[in-house]
């Protein structure tokens, strides 16, 4: 056995299997505590925020067209697990006024120590063949699979980000982007905003043409439409939030990480659509179908996302939906309206409901029920 097989040799047995213990650990813990964790990271966000406010009324700090969380890949070794939030100009990387706060990502790394202790422990009996620096040309791969936690926080943290008084002061360009990714390195929009309205059938166009299967990681907030239809399409990722979507049919559509906060989409038809992290909370949804609809998301030993956050239905107005064999388990119905809301029998016990909720619910056999019957 070489140095390079000792080190594969070490990766399969020992990295990989531990790492997957920890995300497993790590899922328990953030769906348990993503409350707080929300908390930390809004307060870390309002900092950034008013700094550059600040530096906007004193030092001439230009409008705002990023925020960026970036974690950095150098701060494992050290062990200081910090994300770096800061404000740019237009120019992003070349603004000359640094805009900087930092927020505190230990919660995702608890179980590092631990693994690297134990690589440390496990590479000793290679002969030689294997020394520290081996161990941490392993170890630095650990951010990798931690990163869609912390860009799956501030996903859910967003609408409180947004509200805060001192972001919504700032000066803006036309088109903001609040950016999460690795220190100038790869990066996603986890947020757009425009100043200006959307041009409407401009949008409707890009949703619903023959041929145009992919719409991902858009932002198309805001805007208000007929009813249309779109099957079939690929929206991941894309910002719906506050927008006028009566009776619009997104059936078959992959959904997952899509955000509908406060949209109006009364008769609104998602039928077997992939809705795994589907944000809905506040949405009217009077009359809208979920029929087979999933939220299942990714439960694989080193990657949850999508599924982390589930579907979020907080708040939301669902008055005679229709949930008839969904598939939507730990779906987030706290404070929403289920009244005359149709949900199968057998579902009974599928999801966390409130008393109230589920006297409310119109609760209906399977057809299998009634085959048996």
């Amino acid at each position: 056995m070489n140095k390079e097989q000792a080190w594969g040799h070490l990766y399969d047995t020992v990295f990989l299997p531990g790492l997957a213990e920890r995300i497993e650990e790590l899922d328990s813990f953030f769906r348990e505590h993503r409350g707080e964790l929300v908390d930390s990271f809004v307060d870390s966000f309002r900092k950034l925020c008013k700094m550059a406010l600040e530096q906007q009324q004193n030092e001439g700090k230009g409008p705002i067209g990023f925020l960026h969380c970036s974690w950095l890949r150098t701060s494992i070794l050290e062990e200081r697990f910090v994300c770096v939030v800061e404000a740019y100009s237009a120019r992003w990387y070349s603004d000359p006024v640094e805009c900087m706060a930092f927020y505190d990502v230990s919660w995702a790394y608890q179980g590092f120590a631990s693994l690297k202790g134990l690589l440390e422990q496990k590479r000793k009996l290679y002969i030689d063949m294997l020394h520290p620096p081996d161990v941490e040309r392993m170890v630095l791969q650990y951010g990798e699979y931690i990163a869609p936690f912390i860009a799956s926080l501030i996903r859910f943290a967003l609408p409180d980000v947004i509200k805060l008084p001192d972001y919504q002061q700032l000066m803006k360009v036309d088109k903001l982007h609040i950016r999460a990714g690795e220190y100038f390195d790869f990066s996603e929009d986890i947020y757009v905003w425009h100043k200006e309205p959307q041009d409407a059938e401009a949008i409707r166009k890009l949703l619903t043409e023959e041929g145009n299967q992919a719409c991902m990681y858009e932002s198309f907030a805001g805007i208000s439409l007929s009813s249309d239809q779109c099957r079939g399409r690929d929206f991941r990722y894309t910002d719906f939030s506050g927008s006028r979507l009566p009776n619009w049919r997104f059936e078959a559509c992959v959904l997952a990480g899509t955000r509908w906060h406060g949209a109006m989409l009364e008769g609104a038809d998602f039928s077997h659509s992939l809705l795994a992290d589907a944000d809905f909370r506040g949405a009217n949804l009077q009359r809208a179908i979920f029929r087979g609809a999933s939220g299942a998301g990714r439960k694989e030993p080193l990657s949850r996302v999508p599924g982390l956050l589930d579907v979020q239905f907080s708040g939301a107005d669902l008055s005679g939906a229709d949930f008839t064999d969904a598939l939507l388990d730990n779906a987030d119905f706290e404070g929403a309206n289920l009244c005359d809301a149709v949900f199968l029998e057998k579902d009974k016990g599928r999801y966390k409901l409130s008393e109230q909720q589920i006297q409310s619910i119109r609760w209906m056999p399977s057809l299998e029920e009634i085959g048996h019957g």
